[in-house]
Order: structure tokens, then sequence, then C-alpha cells
């Protein structure tokens, strides 16, 4: 792209010399290189640099949710990538993408109003049973997500604070009431918990048990744009 830029930027020089004499030309033929190498260049670089769905190239896997929440609709990429460089924008934050894009809850009207509780900062936790990630893709301190609505629209973004694996039965009261959801005591944690946990196994076929190991992960809300 810079290659083909500055050829035409010669051949602009060139013809302008004979027209309007050689100062006049380079002034000139700076303003056309201006005009097209950035552009150009700038175009090069973001096919270069992202997918054909306007995702980062090298972050792409990274815009991929949760198994448990169905994957981003594509005709959301660009909503996703352009409130990401939004949220950079305002906040000076560098990372080039989130760790993922997540909604909180099984259904869209669980998603809204689970999302309405980060976005008072009543909820400051949340917990996925083990058996949905692999060694790598679990969350760690610092990682950044982007949280949507129940439309798919994205509405924040949290950044995890602290990760513990631990058995389902000795998740405590203290984290119950960080999820601050329903009347934020461990009784009700675990009573809505496991319905949700059995709604899912029902649907992806395994057996549901308190022993198994729960994702605990304490977050903060970064930005809602």
């Amino acid at each position: 792209a810079a290659a083909s830029s500055i050829s035409l930027l010669v051949l602009t020089s060139t013809g302008l010399a004979q027209v309007f004499g050689q100062g006049s030309a380079l002034a000139i033929a700076g303003y056309v290189f201006v005009l097209f190498y950035f552009p150009i260049s700038g175009f090069f670089y973001f096919k270069k640099s992202h997918t054909a769905d306007g995702l980062p190239r090298r972050a792409k896997s990274e815009f991929a949710p949760m198994q448990s929440y169905p994957p981003p609709e594509r005709d959301r990429a660009e909503d996703y990538v352009a409130f990401w460089h939004r949220f950079q924008r305002e906040t000076g934050e560098t990372a080039d993408a989130p760790r993922n894009i997540d909604a909180f809850g099984d259904s869209p009207e669980m998603h809204d109003e689970l999302l309405a509780l980060v976005l008072s900062g009543t909820k400051q936790a949340t917990a996925s049973l083990a058996r949905w990630y692999t060694e790598d893709d679990l969350p760690e301190p610092g990682d950044l997500a982007l949280i949507t609505d129940g439309s798919g629209a994205p509405r924040c973004v949290i950044r995890t604070t602290q990760v513990d694996i631990i058995p389902v039965r000795e998740v405590d009261a203290d984290f119950a009431w960080a999820e601050g959801e329903g009347d934020r005591s461990l009784d009700d944690w675990i009573t809505e918990h496991r319905k949700f946990w059995q709604r899912e196994a029902a649907r992806e076929g395994f057996e549901y048990s308190d022993d198994l190991d729960v994702v605990c992960e304490r977050f903060e809300l970064v930005w809602a744009g």
C-alpha cells in the first residue's frame, strides 16, 4: 500500500509541475499524499489485522463466549468491535479484545435481569460449572469480558478480580451475597443455582451433583456504554 501511494505521489508531482510550476506542484502533491496514503494504508492494515467479519484477527477466539451461552450472531460482530473501540477510547484500555463476550443466565429475560444487577453494582460475582472450561480458558484476575443484554447488544465491560474453583457444596454465604441475586442468602443461592444447573444438565446430557466443581468468579464493573 505504501509503495503504491509513493508511486502515485511521484506521478502526481510530475504532472502538476508541468501545469502549476515546481513549488505549487509539490504543495498540491503533498496534499494528495496525505489524502490518499493514510486511508489506503489504514485499509490494508485493517484487512491484515482483522477477519472478514470485522473481529481482530489474533483475538478472534477471545470473542467466543463460554459454551453455556450461544455464540454471538454475525450481524452483532460490528457492534461488539465498535463498542470495544469506544471503551478503549474512553478509558485508555489497551487490550485488543475482551476474554469473551457473555451474558448472565440462560434466557433473554434472565440476561436483562442479571445485567441490571451488574449495572447497579449489586451483582459482583458469578458461578459457572468447571466442566465448561479447559485449563487454557479459565478466567484469571485482570481478564476483561464484554457483557450483553437479552437481545445480544453489548452493554458493559467487567474485570475479573478473583477466581476460586471449589465443589458447589463449599460455596459460602459471602460469595452468595456477592452474586447479588434473590435475597442474597446462601439458601436462596443454592436453591436457584441447582435449578439453573439442573436445567443445564438436562439440556446438555450430564448428571448434576453438588459435588461438581464450580468456578466462582468475582468481578468489578469497569465501564458501561
